[in-house]
């Protein structure tokens, strides 16, 4: 017996099956989803970073409302490093922010820079402050950007509350 196989398509075999073009519409689908991934991280990291500097302002707010001395976060020049200080006796301390494993707060590894915010201090009733001291009262604005973004904190003048 002998069996006479033909060739099904003796014409043309361009073209894609069903599964080749599965696979590359599988394929764009992932490159899209790392691609919006990526920039939808640069927002996320930002608002990261503003909501744990609100905290460390609080910190420094409730510090200074449970001790006899003025607290606050004071930051450098350039804007890419801030730090928590105690200021009592004349002298202005430099402490350990909570869950932090550094005393200074290095923003510029995460290419964010901050305006607008030489130092904010409280004194002990709470109320901001525009100087380590604690004497001249005053609420503050501030931002910090990265990459063409920015967002602003609002430190309520009088009440100290931030929003």
């Amino acid at each position: 017996m002998s069996y006479n196989l033909k060739k099904r398509n003796s014409g043309n075999d361009s073209g894609l099956t069903m599964i080749e073009i599965i696979m590359v519409l599988f394929i764009i689908g992932v490159v899209s989803v790392v691609v919006i991934g990526r920039s939808l991280q640069e927002p996320v990291r930002l608002t990261a970073r503003a909501e744990n500097i609100k905290a460390h302002l609080r910190y420094a707010q409730a510090r200074a409302l449970n001790t006899n001395s003025t607290w606050g976060v004071r930051c450098n020049p350039a804007g890419d490093r801030y730090w928590l200080f105690q200021f009592t006796g004349g002298v202005e301390q430099q402490q350990r922010l909570p869950g932090e494993e550094v005393d200074i707060i290095d923003l510029a590894a995460e290419n964010i820079v901050l305006t607008g915010m030489a130092v904010v201090s409280f004194n002990s009733w709470g109320r901001p402050c525009l100087d380590a001291a604690g004497t001249v009262a005053g609420g503050s604005v501030f931002s910090l950007s990265s990459e063409g973004r920015s967002l602003s904190v609002t430190i309520t003048n009088e009440t100290g509350f931030i929003p």
